[in-house]
């Protein structure tokens, strides 16, 4: 089968340095599931973006198509390039080596808004994640450093950089197909008040495992207009929910949040 790459770049360049609008967004998370949908059928052979955000950057996606007909096609049903947010170009490609060990683990790395966020877990600085949690944090203050670590192996993790300091943390706890509840969002009081809290959540949402969920859930104490911003909402039926709530249960000495 004949291979094709189609290469991206972002219509307006702003959208890397200062981060994307919301519908700008919402469809880099249609363009994500678009490619998922594509690896899932076989025709996707791999997808990725250079990871600076300068006017240079670029995505790429390696995939077959019977012939240069179907292959724009292809390239053109991507949402995000037939509503112009991407601008692209098709060329004819063959894979020349592919290595016997497969293709990597799926870890994802954006820039936004100045912020790096990974899902590489061996980026977390998990001293540093505990000792906000623990004595910063109003929902899980005294918990232990081994429950967080528990927590972390069991969740998918969203650390913010700023060179190669970790100045931010989110993660979220998903089935990555109906499901998904946004927990332990910080950024560092130093490092407050550029940006950094919006960055964040726009990475997360526009993860490929997190797009398409039937229910996104979170629980906020005072941070209503920054979720508000991404669609968030109280719940359309309250009274359908309930809970099992136990302070403390998990070591730690905070309250709901």
């Amino acid at each position: 089968m004949p291979q094709f790459l189609y290469r991206i770049q972002p219509a307006r360049s702003a959208m890397l340095t200062e981060g994307p609008t919301p519908e700008e967004a919402r469809l880099v998370g249609e363009h994500f599931a678009y490619l998922q949908g594509l690896a899932a059928r076989g025709t996707l052979l791999l997808a990725g973006r250079t990871t600076d955000s300068g006017a240079a950057t670029f995505g790429i996606a390696i995939y077959e198509a019977a012939d240069e007909r179907e292959a724009r096609a292809i390239m053109q049903d991507d949402p995000a390039i037939h509503e112009g947010v991407f601008r692209a170009e098709l060329f004819p490609y063959s894979v020349a080596v592919w290595s016997p060990r497969g293709p990597l683990d799926s870890v994802s790395e954006t820039t936004v808004g100045g912020l790096r966020v990974t899902t590489d877990p061996r980026a977390i600085d998990v001293d540093l994640v505990h000792r906000f949690l623990s004595e910063q944090s109003a929902w899980a203050k005294g918990i232990p450093l081994e429950t967080v670590r528990k927590a972390l192996a069991h969740s998918l993790c969203f650390p913010g950089f700023v060179a190669n300091e970790q100045v931010a943390f989110a993660r979220v706890i998903t089935d990555r197909a109906t499901f998904a509840n946004l927990v332990d969002v910080f950024v560092l009081p130093s490092h407050r008040g550029r940006g950094y809290a919006k960055a964040l959540v726009q990475a997360v949402l526009a993860h490929p495992d997190l797009q398409g969920l039937r229910r996104f859930t979170l629980h906020t104490a005072d941070a209503h207009g920054l979720y508000a911003q991404f669609g968030f909402t109280a719940p359309v039926n309250p009274a359908t929910a309930m809970e099992r709530f136990r302070p403390g249960m998990d070591g730690g000495q905070g309250g709901d949040a």
